[in-house]
């Protein structure tokens, strides 16, 4: 992890020399020296390394789970010097389980800093809640023993509509942040009688135009569909295409695997750089028409699905579908769209992606915030579940998802 601050014209790097670890568990321990014991059993405030620590108030993410945390701000006058290290230690304790706590340690290396330099850097640590009530104990220091310490008590819990969604930690649950968003599934037991062939069509774009890259919310948000289309017990085969249509290129293909390669999905989209201007961009409009019509074209005839997703952010462009879109003709199977929209007000009409899929028939779906997900995956498990399709009873099918909302 790089954390990256701004200083007039100059910028300085402080680097983690390792990401936030779980102290006692999973395979990599560490040992609590007397002081850090002594200051966080005690709760005793050491300001001899000044600094201000200001806690993250607990917030649902799109992974279902309740992510929190605190934001730290060190003068660079305290960090002025050859060179130092940072190591903040906390723990977290459920309140109705105090002899469940979980330790975390984070470090960072600290380059040279002149003694002249003003201002402050600015750091971020987190962890992962079921609901509940906690308290953090939190500590920093740095290589000559000064420290910073801070204590205070965390409420996680969801409100108003979100209280209807089943979240991923059972409650007094503490979880560091996932390393990896792009982290495999684990296994899913699938239906052996019938297994669904689904193609997923995924529109790797960013809502904000010139954008290097998907923003974090928008990557989260088309994850959390993706495995939620990854964890459906009732889909046995994935065949997942993912394309820009600025660019008019395929940056990723998988066919007919048994479970969705995220890993080798995230390499792809790190490798898209959305910034770049392609001779493609240049052409008219209906160049990405055609280019969709050909891709659609193409996929649908080589995968032969029961069921397609299209999933992607919502663009602002609208256009209407082209003949080469409309010569692909309506695909036999159900056709669905999943997309995000940071403000579907800004944004109300149909994209090319949202066009086709009314050409279609299909269902199209806006999520905005992490509860849609779970209620849009629930109507789409809802429509497949009262189709029939072949000699396949879809009748029969039940949601069997683990993204469910709560009786």
């Amino acid at each position: 992890m790089t954390l990256r601050v701004l200083l007039s014209f100059a910028v300085l790097f402080l680097t983690a020399a390792r990401g936030q670890v779980l102290m006692d568990g999973s395979g990599e321990s560490f040992a609590l020296v007397p002081t850090d014991a002594a200051i966080l059993e005690s709760h005793e405030q050491r300001t001899d390394l000044p600094c201000s620590v200001k806690p993250v108030s607990p917030q649902l993410g799109f992974d279902l789970a309740l992510h929190s945390g605190y934001d730290l701000t060190v003068p660079f006058r305290e960090l002025a010097g050859n060179g130092n290290g940072l190591v903040a230690i906390f723990r977290v304790t459920p309140k109705d389980h105090p002899d469940k706590a979980v330790y975390f340690s984070q470090k960072w290396m600290v380059p040279p800093v002149a003694e002249d330099v003003k201002g402050t850097v600015d750091l971020h640590g987190g962890f992962v809640l079921g609901e509940g009530k906690y308290q953090v104990e939190w500590l920093m220091r740095d290589r000559v023993e000064r420290f910073c310490s801070a204590h205070w008590f965390v409420s996680a819990d969801t409100r108003g509509k979100d209280r209807q969604i089943e979240l991923r930690l059972p409650p007094g649950t503490v979880a560091p942040e996932p390393p990896e968003p792009y982290g495999m599934e684990p296994p899913v037991k699938r239906d052996a009688l019938h297994p669904l062939n689904v193609l997923v069509l995924l529109h790797v774009a960013s809502q904000i135009s010139g954008a290097a890259g998907m923003r974090t919310a928008e990557a989260e948000a088309l994850l959390s569909i993706l495995r939620s289309i990854a964890r459906e017990p009732h889909f046995g085969r994935y065949s997942i295409t993912a394309f820009n249509l600025e660019h008019q290129e395929t940056v990723f293909r998988r066919e007919k695997s048994p479970q969705i390669d995220f890993p080798a999905l995230g390499e792809a989209i790190k490798q898209l750089q959305l910034a770049t201007i392609h001779v493609q961009q240049l052409q008219p409009n209906d160049s990405r028409m055609r280019f969709l019509g050909e891709l659609l074209a193409e996929e649908i005839a080589r995968i032969r699905p029961d069921i397609l997703f299209f999933v992607g952010p919502k663009t602002s462009a609208e256009f209407a579908p082209h003949e080469g879109i409309k010569s692909v003709g309506e695909p036999p199977c159900p056709v669905f769209y999943l997309n995000y929209s940071a403000d579907p007000a800004t944004n109300p009409w149909r994209d090319l992606i949202g066009s086709v899929v009314k050409l279609w028939k299909g269902s199209e779906y806006t999520i905005t915030k992490p509860r849609d997900v779970v209620l849009s995956w629930n109507d789409v498990m809802d429509r497949i579940s009262n189709r029939e399709r072949g000699p396949i009873a879809l009748l029969e099918m039940h949601r069997a998802n683990d993204l469910v909302v709560k009786k």
